[in-house]
């Protein structure tokens, strides 16, 4: 049984996360908190969430380049783009959301930001083709991440200059299945994180 004191820490630690994320929320003028579920459960797609930024940071460390074009792969309410934002990023970031209405909101939220699209509709049929890492938090079901890879190998041949970063990566065996490099990285125990690990997603050379 979990003893008073590790039962406090952990809550101070959440309660820390908690204020974090709104605090940074706020810059962008509003919280993103709460769930909402999804209208389009039968094509595959998940209720929209809103991810800690703690993980985030971490996650994108190191990894965007000068001329790096980020996809949020089923933005939602435009948490990991808030994140890049409030760090500084000056690259151009799309957001792929499903849900039309969620996508407005999010779209209003960053319309003074001209580094950052919202498109609408369905993510695997609108990747664009300039972008080099692609984020996922869970967007969808096995069926659409086998799919998802697959779109990506036509659009991008080799795959050379693409990652693909997958948190709470319930699916990663659909990449691993279809011969790619999984990398798994961890973030931190349970008592901090959601989910203590990430995957680095690439492709396998050709031979």
């Amino acid at each position: 049984m979990m003893d008073a004191t590790r039962r406090l820490k952990i809550k101070v630690i959440q309660l820390a996360r908690v204020v974090r994320n709104a605090v940074v929320d706020l810059r962008g003028g509003s919280l993103l908190i709460g769930t909402v579920p999804s209208r389009y459960r039968h094509l595959g797609a998940v209720s929209t969430v809103n991810t800690d930024y703690g993980p985030l940071r971490k996650i994108f460390s190191g990894r965007i380049a000068a001329d790096s074009v980020v996809v949020d792969v089923g933005c939602g309410k435009g948490r990991v783009i808030q994140h890049l934002l409030s760090e500084g990023y000056g690259n151009r970031i799309v957001g792929l959301e499903l849900d039309a209405d969620i996508a407005e909101k999010t779209r209003r939220r960053f319309a003074r930001h001209d580094n950052v699209t919202i498109i609408a509709g369905d993510a695997i049929a609108n990747l664009p083709a300039s972008g080099s890492i692609f984020y996922l938090y869970n967007p969808f079901d096995a069926a659409n991440v086998a799919r998802f890879g697959k779109r990506l190998r036509e659009m991008f041949g080799d795959g050379s200059g693409i990652t693909v970063l997958y948190y709470n990566c319930k699916h990663v065996e659909e990449f691993a299945k279809d011969g790619w490099m999984v990398e798994f990285v961890d973030l931190g125990g349970p008592a901090e994180l959601p989910y203590d690990r990430f995957a680095v997603i690439r492709m396998a050379p050709p031979g």
